[in-house]
């Protein structure tokens, strides 16, 4: 009853990228670009999440 996963683990990620990377980002500009900025909007909180935290500790 449990889920049977893949001897290479590179083929479970490679399985999930085709499902959620589609055609649809070709035909629609918008959704290419609110991805784009969610990525970046991602990169940039988890440096400034790393950064707080470092000069916290180092006021600690």
């Amino acid at each position: 009853m449990g889920v049977d996963l893949p001897p290479e683990p590179g083929s479970l990620f490679g399985g999930l990228l085709t499902v959620c990377v589609n055609d649809e980002y070709k035909r629609d500009r918008k959704v290419l670009a609110e991805g784009a900025l969610l990525v970046l909007l991602g990169g940039a909180s988890s440096f400034l999440t790393v950064y707080a935290l470092s000069a916290l500790g180092s006021l600690l």
